[in-house]
């Protein structure tokens, strides 16, 4: 009989101590559970699954707080790491938490996303579309968000464009709104485009995602909002396992991870990165 496995097979803690001169508690209270929040959102991704907090216990003089927290773990799937090597890659989050910062908000909503449980391999593919989308708009800078034409020149554009449907009667006064709508749409840039820039900006490796790649996952994602399924449901893994890379490429980057890591590409194996270079197995 197949016994299921537990989905708390992660298990330990965080100690953090304050030097002996802090005098503002409130203050270092918060940015301690800043930390916390950054390790927390950091080891679930290497886990592969929600990473349960029992609980939290505050200590200060003679004050013990302790915080119980409701909810269950989440299976693994797909983990960044191999259990037995967290090693480096807590160390790479916590020199990533002083040197950059937190991870933003959006990690932790992407989180959600990737592990919302479902039997539907489209809905699993659809979820970690939306993770993906999530990490590339709150990782990308500012800068780099900027339409495809400077705001004054799409502008100009846009009135043309906008005089050419209301001088052409054979259009409804319905359709000519709606029309103009999307118009408004036409200069932010796409996914595919967002993708690029967010490797670019945190020199993350591009291989195995050559444009075509990335404008194939995106296809992918319209067949599945616009008809419910995809014409060959037997690669939808194959695209599955492409987002995750994405996503973890994304998170290695952001953090400067450098070594080894679990990757799913074409079949389970280990890779350093940012190299990409397939770790050679282990000799017996």
């Amino acid at each position: 009989m197949h016994q299921p496995g537990s989905n708390d097979r992660v298990c330990g803690h965080v100690a953090i101590e304050a030097p002996a001169s802090q005098d503002d508690v409130d203050t270092w209270h918060e940015a301690a559970g800043a930390f916390l929040l950054h390790m927390h959102s950091g080891l679930s991704f290497a886990q592969g699954g929600r990473l349960q907090v029992a609980h939290e216990d505050f200590i200060a003089g003679r004050t013990w707080t302790a915080t119980f927290f409701a909810g269950a773990g989440f299976a693994p799937e797909l983990p960044l790491q191999h259990f037995l090597n967290h090693g480096p890659f807590i160390e790479a989050l916590v020199n990533g938490f002083f040197e950059k910062g937190p991870l933003n908000e959006g990690y932790a909503t992407a989180l959600g996303w990737l592990q919302l449980p479902t039997t539907f391999d489209e809905v699993r593919f659809l979820s970690a579309m939306t993770a993906l989308e999530v990490i590339v708009d709150t990782q990308l800078p500012k800068t780099e968000k900027g339409g495809m034409m400077k705001k004054a020149e799409f502008r100009a554009l846009r009135d043309r464009l906008y005089q050419a449907i209301d001088t052409e009667l054979g259009v409804e006064p319905e359709a000519r709104d709606i029309m103009k709508k999307k118009l408004e749409d036409a200069n932010k840039k796409v996914l595919s485009q967002k993708i690029k820039a967010l490797f670019k900006h945190l020199a993350v490796p591009t291989r195995d995602f050559d444009d075509d790649t990335i404008k194939r996952l995106t296809g992918v994602r319209n067949e599945i909002v616009h008809r419910g399924a995809i014409p060959d449901r037997n690669l939808i893994w194959r695209e599955i396992v492409l987002i995750r890379e994405l996503i973890n490429r994304i998170l290695m980057g952001a953090i400067d991870y450098k070594g080894r890591y679990c990757c799913y590409v074409d079949r389970e194996h280990e890779r350093t990165f940012p190299d990409l270079e397939i770790f050679p197995p282990a000799s017996l």
